[in-house]
């Protein structure tokens, strides 16, 4: 709908019957326009639909709650057609990037006028395959550079934008705890769904399971209804601050296993150094730990996380 001239006064003609609710679907974020906002202002509420949750998960698809039911969502995600087109890996892998392509054709590419189509590509692949590190639209520019490529950084802040605006990625600002500030360089991204992340990639989320656990955590404190940043301590970092609205917050470091005790000293050792009171939590994929306390910081395991929040 929202590419048909003035659509926006349709809608606001529509809001003057009696008794009507109107519901506008799309998969941009743009399609809210500055001009539906200006004519029908205060009259909307925006709702985010993410991805199936991993309860809705094992509800769609008749499983259980356990290891093997986690380990699909965790490569497959809760895109909700997998219903129909089943775990088979080809299958599978198939639907999934028809919808990616899709996306970035229709809601990227076409959108936005871009020509640059195979930088476009290559600029989706590299922040899939580095899910969860700190990117600079300059460090992205040097890269490219270095492959022959020459891209601006002004251009890829545009870049990141666009595919943001598709709900393709996330960005997510760094914290700085202490000061309570926002930095604005140096972001993290996350996919909007685990199961897309990894069928860009080639497949399988085996060799990348920190990054995929990252961006599993990061999809369910949003659905939880926090706002996620990347935490900045002086001499470290928090993977997550997630803020209500309340003020409330909780400190987050995920870990594959924590299998030893210089994992254990890297995961604790940076939350013993925040110096409030508010809630801390490791939460990993550590065999036989549901929920422990430690010296005041909860460890969780991924799957009693999703199931049960924090």
């Amino acid at each position: 709908m929202q590419d048909i001239a003035e659509f926006e006064r349709s809608v606001r003609s529509f809001r003057t019957e009696p008794d009507t609710d109107i519901v506008i679907t799309g998969s941009n974020a743009k399609m809210l326009s500055n001009d539906l906002a200006t004519i029908i202002g205060g009259r909307y509420k925006e709702i985010h639909i993410q991805p199936l949750s991993y309860g809705e998960f094992m509800d769609f698809h008749h499983l259980p709650d356990s290891n093997e039911t986690l380990a699909l969502y965790l490569n497959y995600g809760g895109m909700p057609g997998l219903l129909k087109m089943g775990f088979e890996e080809e299958f599978a892998r198939e639907y999934q990037k028809d919808i990616y392509h899709t996306v970035l054709l229709k809601d990227v590419v076409m959108r936005n006028q871009i020509r640059n189509v195979p930088f476009l590509e290559n600029l989706v692949m590299f922040l899939a395959d580095n899910t969860g590190k700190l990117i600079s639209a300059n460090s992205v520019s040097k890269y490219m550079k270095s492959q022959g490529e020459q891209i601006t950084p002004a251009m890829i802040l545009s870049y990141f934008k666009y595919l943001e605006e598709a709900y393709i990625i996330h960005k997510v600002n760094r914290y700085d705890i202490h000061g309570r500030r926002i930095f604005e360089s140096n972001d993290k991204f996350y996919f909007e769904d685990n199961g897309i992340r990894n069928a860009i990639v080639g497949g399988s989320c085996e060799g990348d399971m920190e990054k995929v656990l990252e961006n599993v955590v990061y999809q369910h404190f949003v659905r939880l209804g926090y706002q996620v940043y990347v935490g900045q301590l002086q001499a470290g970092e928090i993977d997550f601050v997630c803020l209500r609205p309340d003020g409330h917050r909780n400190y987050v470091q995920v870990a594959y296993v924590i299998a030893d005790e210089t994992t254990r000293k890297r995961e604790f050792g940076n939350l013993q150094a925040i110096n409030d009171n508010y809630p801390k939590y490791v939460i990993s994929l550590t065999p036989f730990v549901t929920r422990n306390d430690s010296d005041g910081i909860i460890h969780l395991h991924l799957r009693h996380f999703l199931r049960e929040g924090v």
